[in-house]
């Protein structure tokens, strides 16, 4: 038995995974966009040129980064000039999401962030 079929036979979790994602990733209007150094793999265009930022996470819970990492995209195409509707990150351990808004209170803590890398690479 070779390990390929051990895989796809065994229906272990990354080959869930990785068969949901490749239904996600078929969905019209995903593209994958490269910003400077960022890559934003899954970007949603709606009809209405709002931009949805999606994120495809393995756990079961969005973590602080998770969310982080999803704000900072979002970020970025706000200051490119384009029009942010929101960001999803999807939980594939449980299939679920997670929205998440573009608010004052969350840009702030981002900010901080980036002040705290800043001074880390100083």
């Amino acid at each position: 038995m070779s390990l390929k079929s051990f895989y796809i036979l065994d229906g272990n979790q990354f080959v869930q995974h990785g068969h949901y994602l490749s239904g996600k990733k078929r969905r019209y209007g995903y593209t994958s966009v490269r910003i400077g150094r960022n890559e934003i793999d899954n970007l949603e265009i709606t009809l209405n040129n709002e931009y949805i930022v999606h994120e495809f996470k393995r756990g079961k819970k969005a973590l602080q980064g998770d969310i982080f990492q999803c704000l900072h995209y979002m970020n970025l195409l706000k200051n490119k000039g384009f029009k942010v509707d929101h960001g999803v990150i999807h939980l594939l351990g449980t299939k679920n999401i997670r929205i998440i808004e573009l608010e004052n209170n969350l840009l702030e803590e981002l900010y901080v962030v980036y002040d705290e890398l800043e001074k880390l690479k100083n």
